[in-house]
């Protein structure tokens, strides 16, 4: 499918707020009703975007965890079945393969340092010793600023922080298969959820609200199928020479103004922070990176840039084989990595 440029604008809305309506868009859009819904309707039918919900790891009390790693086999059957463990891994809630000499990526959820080396001890005791090298980070916030670059119509762009709190929130088995539910599929009804699970409408009408009010469901968003509309897909591995507030909110606010900043990561580690930098375009894209240097360059101790390649896995709420054997959650019909398998190479 090829996006137009209306296409392109109703992402760029929707992508920060789900919950706008057909008329609110309208405000905010320099086309008509109808021009909008059809716009909306044929990115749905085409798959082009899938509705979530964000959720807030930190205030469930887990931490993401950064595993930068190569594999010590050149086997690719074995490549496959350690690949294909990790997928699987309910606490992994992302997976790619990048550029540089550690070509992996992993985004490990954990409550604490211990789950990560029990991790580790799975994987050595299913598939001998697997890593030629590995560096590890642990992310203290996530600013989230959607995909800006993809229309240039002023939209105000909200920023979403994910940081961890002063107090955890502790889930029930209701709460859990409602946020799985919701971060898989959006815009599933709640009346088809409560029947599939045999409880009340009020009940999880209830539920949903209290997830909102308390901070642990964020926002209703749609996510552009990254692997089809985004051709250029940049991690930024930043060191910094300062951490103070001022330098923080400069960056932050560096990165929501400019149009290829997707998110930005503060991390602890081997490096300060990861900036997610995407485009259309290579020469656009890496000018960002060169704005980025030039803007901050002497505070910047070392800068290292990636190339995203491939998803092997994206789920903003990955615990699904942990909730079946806690609550019997019902199998979904889909699979549980948005938009299906990775296609680009």
């Amino acid at each position: 499918m090829k996006l137009l440029q209306v296409h392109r604008d109703v992402i760029r809305c929707i992508s920060h707020r789900a919950t706008l309506s057909v008329h609110e868009l309208g405000t905010l859009l320099p086309y008509k009703a109808h021009v909008i819904r059809r716009s909306l309707d044929q990115l749905l039918e085409k798959k082009v975007i899938k509705k979530s919900v964000m959720c807030n790891f930190y205030r469930l009390g887990y931490t993401p965890h950064n595993l930068h790693f190569s594999l010590a086999t050149r086997d690719p059957k074995k490549k496959k079945a350690i690949l294909d463990h990790i997928i699987r891994h309910p606490q992994i809630s992302w997976c790619g393969g990048i550029t540089g000499e550690l070509p992996y990526e992993v985004t490990f959820l954990a409550r604490d340092l211990s789950e990560i080396g029990n991790f580790f001890d799975q994987l050595s005791d299913r598939h001998g010793p697997i890593f030629e090298k590995k560096k590890i980070g642990s992310e203290m916030c996530h600013n989230y600023f959607g995909p800006k670059y993809i229309s240039s119509t002023p939209i105000p762009i909200p920023t979403l922080t994910l940081e961890e709190p002063s107090e955890k929130i502790e889930l029930d088995h209701v709460d859990c298969t409602l946020m799985y539910y919701l971060c898989f599929d959006g815009d599933i009804r709640l009346a088809d959820m409560a029947k599939k699970l045999g409880l009340g409408i009020s009940t999880l009408t209830y539920r949903k609200k209290r997830l909102c009010d308390i901070g642990v469901l964020l926002s209703e968003v749609y996510f552009v199928d990254r692997d089809r509309f985004v051709p250029i897909n940049f991690n930024v591995m930043l060191s910094t020479t300062v951490s103070d507030s001022r330098f923080r909110e400069a960056l932050a606010t560096f990165c929501k103004n400019d149009p290829h900043f997707f998110c930005c990561h503060r991390c602890i580690g081997n490096w300060d922070y990861k900036i997610n930098i995407q485009g259309e375009e290579l020469a656009s894209t890496t000018a960002a990176i060169e704005r980025l240097k030039d803007t901050f360059g002497e505070n910047i101790a070392s800068l290292d840039v990636v190339t995203v390649v491939r998803h092997y896995k994206d789920a903003f709420f990955p615990f699904y084989k942990e909730l079946q054997q806690v609550t019997k959650v019902p199998a979904l019909e889909r699979n549980i990595v948005p938009f299906g398998e990775v296609r680009r190479a």
